[in-house]
């Protein structure tokens, strides 16, 4: 026992019993008996008493060979030890065999499983960190094979500037384990001073000997490099994506039809304006958004396609919660599984806002453009036709004027004929400057108005002529009672059209005037509806609104109000058009943008 070189710890496996001896060697000739376990002991038949027999010490010599041949890859004989029970039987163990044949399967498995494992491992002894056990995924990812016996510092340099040194330090020193999480390394692997960026998740594990003193440190790493940059590829082209969709204001949405979960894109929040913490997203809750006269279409269009799972479109607004209107366009699909259930709808959401504002800037432009070819074409006319009469008068007159042989009641009535062609010339161009007046009027300041506060100042502004004529005003401004717009030029509108039903009424019926307004989408409508004389539209209806045109001669009137009154209304942006039969009325439908 003094002189004992080294200490053998022999195990046998069997699949009832782990024993395990310890044994001291000098020599195969020398064996002294340590310490038995029970477990070994009722194996191998021997105790402390006997195991100095020489049966027993014939058993651990070959057992101490058997385990060198383990060891050195050179087992192939067929060692068989006796086994003396108390009985005093003595015979040869068959089945001693089976207990070393796993010992060297495990040791094969063992090597197998640390070379081919899909991770780096390995441990570094002591203090300096040296390489004493590396496996092959190590060796290739340093690009280095001779690396065993040295450490880390001598193997890789760079660790050192990279802190992985110190870390290994504090794991040595603290016994503390430390994991890392796709951190970037940079190695050296070509041995050229070009460094690689790997990125590993890694961690260093502190090793304690028999009596817990740390002698070394394992490391478990793998080197997640492709998925990191995989990821970053995605990450990139789900940016540019995001950057496409912003630009293009086109979002992505989504419903799990198996698990009735929505998914929206980042842009479709922005359309929306709210963020994700202001709203889950779901079916109902985008119906929320919606402008109130488009929800109940957008609904059944949405459950229809639920149900039916056909291809689906809708044309819609929301109202944002800053009150912004904004016009979209979704279209979706649906996907099937192989067993042709639908799984899933999708689909896009584009802000039309912006392309809509242009069309129908574009389409106002046009009408301004025809507006103002018509307008030319108006004072053409007027000069041509209205201007040249009383201008030719008064040169006629003047000229007559000239004949000094003109008896004095000649020159006076020439006079007054004179005078009565000027008052006409000047007439004209009033009237013209009123028209042109509009056209500058229009850049005056807007203003909400009142349908129901309108009416009321015009109908007392002519309620001696209302009383005479026994007038019926209904109103009915429930649905729309206001309108950001010009008061004059709305004040002119009601007055003239209202001055118009009362100055061609039947002579044997009380005019009746229906004033009324609605709202249809984004326009407000006004409508004027009488029960007076009434227009043949077949043959007078290109001329209603054009200057100077009477339909009606019974009355006193120069032809100018509905013209004053459609050059109001297209000058606030509006339209007008006109329904009506003789002796039965007439109905103007106005209609402007909300």
């Amino acid at each position: 026992m003094k002189n004992k070189k080294s200490l053998i710890d022999v195990s046998f496996h069997s699949p009832e019993n782990v024993i395990s001896d310890e044994i001291n060697v000098e020599n195969e000739q020398n064996i002294t008996f340590c310490r038995e376990c029970a477990a070994s002991e009722n194996i191998s038949a021997y105790t402390p008493t006997n195991s100095e027999e020489p049966e027993c010490l014939e058993d651990m010599a070959d057992t101490i060979k058997e385990n060198k041949d383990i060891l050195s890859d050179d087992y192939s004989a067929q060692h068989q030890n006796r086994k003396e029970h108390k009985n005093g039987i003595n015979k040869k163990s068959s089945k001693k065999t089976a207990f070393f044949n796993p010992h060297k399967d495990e040791r094969q498995r063992f090597y197998d499983l640390f070379s081919e494992a899909p991770v780096m491992m390995g441990f570094l002894g002591g203090p300096e960190h040296v390489y004493e056990m590396v496996n092959p995924l190590h060796f290739k990812l340093i690009g280095k094979d001779d690396i065993i016996g040295k450490t880390v510092s001598e193997v890789l340099p760079e660790a050192i500037e990279q802190g992985i040194v110190n870390i290994l330090d504090e794991v040595y020193n603290t016994g503390k384990t430390f994991s890392a999480s796709e951190m970037l390394v940079k190695i050296d692997a070509e041995g050229n001073g070009k460094f690689v960026d790997t990125y590993l998740s890694f961690m260093f594990q502190a090793h304690r000997s028999e009596n817990q003193e740390i002698d070394g440190i394992l490391f478990f790493a793998v080197d997640v490099t492709e998925q990191i940059i995989l990821r970053n590829d995605i990450e990139e082209s789900q940016a540019s994506l995001k950057e496409v969709q912003t630009l293009l204001h086109l979002s992505t949405w989504e419903i799990n039809l198996v698990t009735n979960v929505s998914t929206w894109s980042d842009e479709f929040y922005a359309i929306l304006g709210v963020t994700r913490e202001e709203m889950k997203p779901s079916a109902e809750a985008f119906l929320t958004m919606l402008h109130p006269d488009d929800l109940e279409f957008a609904r059944a269009i949405i459950q229809k396609s639920l149900e039916t799972f056909e291809l689906g479109t809708l044309k819609a607004r929301i109202i944002r919660k800053d009150g912004e209107i904004r016009f979209f366009y979704s279209e979706w699909k649906v996907e099937w599984d192989t067993d042709g259930k639908p799984i899933r709808l999708f689909g896009i959401l584009q802000d039309t806002t912006e392309k809509i504002r242009a069309k129908n800037e574009r389409e106002k432009l046009v009408l301004d453009l025809l507006q103002r070819n018509r307008d030319l074409e108006q004072f053409t006319f007027i000069i041509s036709h209205n201007l040249r009469a009383p201008i030719a008068n008064v040169i006629g007159y003047t000229e007559y004027l000239q004949d000094t042989t003109l008896s004095t009641q000649d020159k006076n009535d020439l006079l007054d004929g004179l005078a009565s062609s000027v008052s006409g010339l000047d007439t004209i161009i009033k009237d013209i400057n009123s028209i042109l007046k509009v056209k500058q009027d229009i850049n005056d300041k807007k203003e909400i108005i009142f349908f129901s506060k309108i009416l009321a100042d015009v109908t007392t502004s002519i309620q001696n002529r209302m009383d005479e004529s026994e007038v019926e005003i209904k109103s009915d401004f429930t649905q729309v009672d206001e309108i950001f717009s010009l008061k004059v030029y709305m004040h002119s509108i009601f007055y003239n059209l209202i001055s118009n039903s009362i100055k061609y009424c039947k002579p044997d019926e009380k005019p009746c005037i229906e004033i009324k307004s609605i709202k249809e989408k984004e326009k407000i409508i006004l409508t004027f509806k009488d029960n007076c004389l009434g227009i043949d539209l077949k043959t007078k209806g290109d001329k209603i609104f054009g200057l100077y045109k009477r339909f009606h001669t019974h009355v006193e009137g120069k032809g100018l109000g509905l013209f004053m009154v459609k050059t109001q209304i297209e000058a606030l942006g509006g339209k007008i058009s006109v329904e009506s039969e003789v002796n039965k009325g007439t109905k103007f439908t106005i209609e402007f943008m909300a």
